[in-house]
């Protein structure tokens, strides 16, 4: 994984566990969405998807 692709994923990556951590991102109920814009204009979208057979 070298190069742009590679560093861009690990940037991604690193940042995906910083939210994770500061967002409690743990607690995040099933069917819900978290979006955070970073401040180098990066956005993170996570969806917790809802259980399958339950509502």
């Amino acid at each position: 994984m070298d190069g742009v692709g590679g560093t861009e994923r690990i940037k991604k990556a690193l940042a995906l566990a910083s939210f994770y951590e500061a967002f409690n991102l743990n607690s995040l109920q099933p069917g819900s969405v978290v979006v955070v814009t970073t401040q180098s204009g990066m956005t993170i979208q996570i969806h917790k998807p809802k259980e399958e057979g339950r509502g």
